[in-house]
């Protein structure tokens, strides 16, 4: 199982380059980390975000939850990260853009991020 945050700042949302050495190296995916299992889906979020981007979460919302199959392999939760605290300093992926929905097509993702990232535009009346 794995969770997601949706980081949104003047109608952009922030996605992250994967690293060379891992699985989809040098896709974009909405910022990810693997629940392992000990506290709650939430607090791994929490964790990630802070370990791999240096960011506070403040307020989390779930968004959805959907199945990744035929990419991850996993179940991912995604959650509305509402209110966080700092810039982000990258540690775990190679780069970081805050993304207009217009510009979305311009950095390959994986597809089950492209199918989050989209919904979200959509529910909030963007896309």
């Amino acid at each position: 199982m794995a969770v997601c945050g949706i980081l949104e700042r003047d109608g952009r949302v922030l996605l992250c380059r994967r690293l060379p050495c891992v699985r989809y190296p040098g896709l974009w995916e909405l910022p990810t980390f693997e629940y392992e299992g000990s506290g709650t889906v939430e607090e791994t979020l929490e964790r990630g975000l802070f370990e791999r981007l240096s960011l506070k979460s403040e307020q989390l919302s779930l968004f959805s939850a959907q199945n990744m199959r035929r990419t991850t392999g996993c179940r991912t939760w995604s959650y509305k990260v509402e209110r966080w605290n700092g810039s982000p300093f990258l540690s775990g992926y190679g780069a970081y853009r805050f993304v207009s929905p217009k510009n979305l097509h311009r950095f390959p993702m994986i597809p089950g991020f492209v199918t989050i990232v989209n919904k979200y535009f959509s529910f909030k009346g963007k896309v």
